[in-house]
């Protein structure tokens, strides 16, 4: 299974979008953004969508990165 992986980190919330190439499924998350630490959104994200819905660091073929 592959997905592309987007990313928006707003202003309090961070928004992550997974794509499922085979099955067109698409799971979306909202992080809470930490203005203290810029980017550890990015960093909790990956995992929260592996917790949640099973999307695992080497599944993802695509990431993209947006402010």
């Amino acid at each position: 299974m592959s997905y592309r992986v987007g990313v928006d980190i707003g202003g309090t919330f961070t928004d992550f979008c997974a794509f499922n190439d085979e099955t067109n499924d698409i799971h979306t998350l909202k992080v809470l953004s930490s203005p203290d630490a810029p980017g550890a959104e990015v960093i909790a994200g990956p995992g929260e969508l592996e917790t949640r819905y099973g999307v695992t660091a080497p599944q993802v073929v695509y990431f993209t990165h947006g402010t």
